[in-house]
């Protein structure tokens, strides 16, 4: 929780 992944290009995927 609370992790925030950056895909490139924009794209960032948080997990709550």
């Amino acid at each position: 929780s609370g992790n925030t992944i950056y895909f490139g290009e924009g794209s960032w995927l948080t997990v709550v």
